[in-house]
């Protein structure tokens, strides 16, 4: 069956947000294109609401996107597309990172999964009646930024039901869900049916921070654009300015895919040992130096817990926020050998230089201490992801 090419699949994932406060219909007679019109019906019943919000707002009934039924080429396929929102940014904060079961029974970010479940009803009867007595070939599920999270949990679902073969397209979406969920949902779908498609300084794809993964298992995907000195940048989120440009007129050959031998934690500890020797720069707000920094940081947590596991038995870390986790067990490495002891300094050194503060040599990494630079490492970040959410299309 046929896949949505680069450029299709972007002109969806932008035309979606016409649909926040207005039918199919009003769309159409504002001369508003979904970009799917010519291969898949869709009309004002083809609409789902659904409620987001974080912990403290909780955001109005609104049009979050549509499900359609496939025409031509795509006779037999369904369509279903997701809208992003400012709101996403509310959920990348330390504090509301909380998980619960997704559709594959794996743990997924709650913001993402309570908003998935304010529509997964309306999509489960739209579905229901576009596939009544037929089969379903490709269920294409496509969404940029929150809409590329909802669109992963959307494929989960469809798998999980037996609905169709789920093709999965994002664009500059957040992480969904933890390691078991991202290798689980790869193992079910399929990477070659996983078209992951960010640019290397969108801040959005960067958050949330460990334990989240991206799906596909392993951080694959296609990258649209920056190099190693690029500064991250709220611009690169846009799916007009950045997106939709970047994929114009391309196919799958030709989106650079991000591909590595190495195993991530090689990756990590060679980053390390590079920056600890001079051999490598830290680049003040780089989208490189996070994105290594990141990888660090899980590869040394994942280290740590094992360590610590080995020596003390289980970790108790009951509802502590983020920061003070990961804090408590980066303390708790740098204490259990001298090489993670190196490790841990390194890493929160290259924090201060990332955050354009100078590393000081003796650095007392105590519980306090590592969260305050932790916290350097994640608001800023944070911040540059809401203000690229707040105008995402």
């Amino acid at each position: 069956m046929p896949v949505l090419t680069p450029t299709r699949a972007a002109d969806i994932a932008n035309g979606v947000y016409f649909l926040r406060t207005q039918s199919v219909s009003q769309a159409h007679d504002a001369d508003q294109q979904l970009g799917c019109e010519d291969i898949f019906t869709v009309g004002d019943p083809s609409r789902f609401t659904g409620s987001s919000g974080g912990l403290v707002f909780w955001h109005p009934i609104s049009g979050f996107g549509y499900v359609a039924a496939g025409k031509g080429l795509f006779q037999g396929d369904v369509l279903i597309a997701c809208r992003g929102t400012d709101v996403v940014a509310d959920w990348l904060t330390d504090g509301n990172f909380a998980m619960h079961s997704g559709p594959t029974g794996s743990s997924v970010h709650a913001g993402f999964q309570n908003t998935f479940a304010s529509f997964v009803n309306q999509l489960d009867t739209a579905l229901a009646t576009l596939t009544r007595g037929r089969m379903v070939g490709t269920v294409h599920c496509v969404g940029h930024s929150l809409g590329g999270a909802l669109a992963t949990l959307a494929a989960a679902h469809c798998h999980q039901r037996g609905i169709g073969r789920p093709e999965l397209y994002t664009f500059g979406s957040p992480r969904v869900g933890g390691g078991r969920f991202s290798s689980d949902l790869t193992d079910r779908l399929g990477s070659n049916h996983i078209h992951r498609v960010f640019h290397f300084a969108d801040p959005v794809p960067m958050l949330p921070l460990w334990p989240f993964m991206h799906v596909p298992y392993g951080g694959a995907g296609n990258v649209i654009g920056g190099n190693r000195t690029s500064l991250i940048s709220r611009g690169a989120h846009s799916m007009k300015s950045s997106y939709l440009q970047a994929v114009a007129g391309l196919g799958w050959n030709n989106v650079s895919a991000t591909t590595n031998n190495r195993t991530a934690g090689q990756v990590a500890e060679a980053w390390l040992k590079d920056v600890a020797n001079g051999r490598e720069a830290v680049v003040p707000m780089g989208a490189f130096a996070f994105d290594m920094l990141g990888r660090a940081l899980r590869w040394l947590v994942d280290q740590s817990l094992d360590l610590f596991v080995a020596v003390a038995g289980p970790v108790a870390l009951g509802a502590l926020t983020l920061l003070d986790q990961l804090a408590i067990m980066l303390e708790r490495a740098a204490q259990l050998t001298e090489k993670m002891s190196m490790y841990v300094t390194t890493l929160v050194g290259a924090i201060l230089r990332f955050a354009g503060l100078a590393a000081q040599k003796g650095l007392a990494l105590t519980r306090a201490f590592i969260r305050w630079a932790l916290q350097l490492l994640f608001t800023p970040i944070r911040l540059m992801a809401k203000a690229a959410s707040m105008r995402p299309f």
